[in-house]
């Protein structure tokens, strides 16, 4: 394996278990914990068994959010692992890129692509999709988790990936290609 693959993967086990230590010291008071506000007052709630240790919700509030910035580094970091690994995949194969951007595909074609990071982005790639030669239909089925699944209509072959790389303005990589599918990644910048 990889140093620097090795590397991200300790650094992504340490950030999960560095979670997990949060995550186990919110539950350590189990059903004994009780919610107050700001201001101190309980919220109506069903009554508990034994009230434990007052937990106030701006405490809440900066564990919420500490969670969320731990998720967000652990996704940019397995981003930039699959990236990294895709790139000395695609060295090794050097051959075979050749053919993916020669490979002609028509009809109904399905793409699989990301990350998108908000959904404007997304529509200006849907617009650069319109702009592909025999390019009849876009539509985007399925958007979650940054990355999208489009369906692409074209009226007559054409070398898909040699014109995709040709109207975007984002380098790409190509995960596969084959049977009216291609998956792309966006190259981080």
């Amino acid at each position: 394996m990889d140093q620097e693959v090795a590397k991200t993967l300790g650094e992504l086990e340490r950030k999960l278990n560095a979670l997990e230590r949060e995550l186990a010291a919110a539950d350590s008071g189990g059903g004994g914990v009780r919610v107050v506000d700001e201001a101190g007052a309980d919220p109506p709630a069903p009554p508990a068994p034994e009230p434990g240790p007052a937990i106030d919700l701006a405490e809440l509030r900066g564990f919420r959010e500490r969670i969320e910035r731990f998720a967000k580094e652990l996704i940019d970091d397995y981003e930039q692992l699959v990236g990294r690994v895709e790139a000395s995949l695609e060295g090794a194969a050097a051959p075979g890129l050749a053919q993916q951007r020669e490979a002609t595909f028509e009809g109904r074609v399905e793409l699989g692509v990301g990350p998108f990071y908000d959904v404007g982005s997304l529509g200006a790639f849907e617009q650069s999709l319109t702009r592909l030669p025999n390019a009849a239909d876009v539509t985007v089925r399925r958007f979650e988790a940054s990355h999208a699944v489009i369906d692409l209509r074209l009226t007559a072959p054409i070398a898909l990936v040699r014109e995709l790389r040709a109207v975007l303005d984002s380098d790409f990589s190509v995960r596969e290609a084959g049977d009216n599918r291609l998956f792309l990644t966006f190259d981080e910048s």
